[in-house]
């Protein structure tokens, strides 16, 4: 072998390494995202269903009588539920009680910092991510080359990863919305009380648009699922040099 050809030679095999190396840890990392992604649309469903039951009841004709008049100065009944603005039946599962003398429950506010955090983070990520993808693209297109057909799984799961940052990064949108939603509404009683119906199909869209977040995830973990036997494929052609 001449060394033109060595070199060539060692080039080829030290490419092979790094894909094999990219391969790998992919794989294992896209397996940890596919559980993930999941149980992050369950939490995702359970927060949308909780405003949703509050937003259903804040948008009924009939309204239910408001708690009886507290001194509400009286730190000793500051403490006291909101009966039209909290309906009992949810407060144990939904854990979200709205009280005569303050203001936005906890629980609103400590979501608000949920879709926040998780809007910005999955948008950052997709971009990151699409971005990423581009770069591999660029670099994995001698794939496509007819002469190694069995490396083609990888140019399938690139693809798919690819889409897969798109979802995310428009489930990371939607998580943004369904905030927008929420800040709209002024979380007091006497507020919520002054625009009842309106703040209901506030909250319901907020569920919904978490709902739709929900279910992008849900897509992606599906498609990375799918994507572990291409996987699977695409490493046995580095392992076996005979397929190469």
């Amino acid at each position: 072998m001449q060394p033109d050809d060595q070199g060539s030679a060692a080039r080829k095999d030290l490419s092979l390494h790094a894909r094999h190396n990219i391969a790998l840890f992919h794989r294992d990392h896209m397996r940890f995202n596919a559980t993930l992604l999941l149980e992050v649309a369950a939490d995702l469903s359970r927060e949308a269903n909780r405003l949703k039951v509050f937003g259903d009841y804040w948008q009924r004709a009939e309204e239910p009588p408001a708690t009886p008049a507290f001194d509400t100065s009286d730190r000793r009944f500051g403490g006291a539920g909101c009966g039209d603005l909290s309906p009992r039946s949810a407060v144990a599962n939904a854990g979200i009680l709205f009280m005569e003398a303050q203001g936005e429950p906890d629980e609103i506010r400590v979501l608000k910092e949920k879709l926040r955090t998780r809007g910005e983070g999955f948008m950052n990520k997709g971009r990151w991510l699409t971005e990423t993808m581009t770069r591999s693209w660029q670099r994995d297109q001698v794939l496509l080359d007819p002469a190694t057909p069995d490396a083609w799984p990888w140019v399938g799961v690139v693809s798919i990863t690819w889409r897969g940052a798109k979802q995310r990064s428009m489930a990371g949108k939607l998580l943004l919305v369904a905030l927008e939603y929420l800040e709209k509404i002024e979380f007091t009683p006497a507020a919520i009380r002054r625009n009842r119906a309106a703040s209901g199909k506030l909250m319901v869209a907020a569920g919904r648009a978490m709902d739709a977040a929900a279910a992008l995830f849900c897509k992606n973990a599906e498609s990375l699922t799918h994507d572990d036997p291409e996987m699977a494929e695409y490493l046995a052609f580095f392992e076996n040099p005979q397929r190469r």
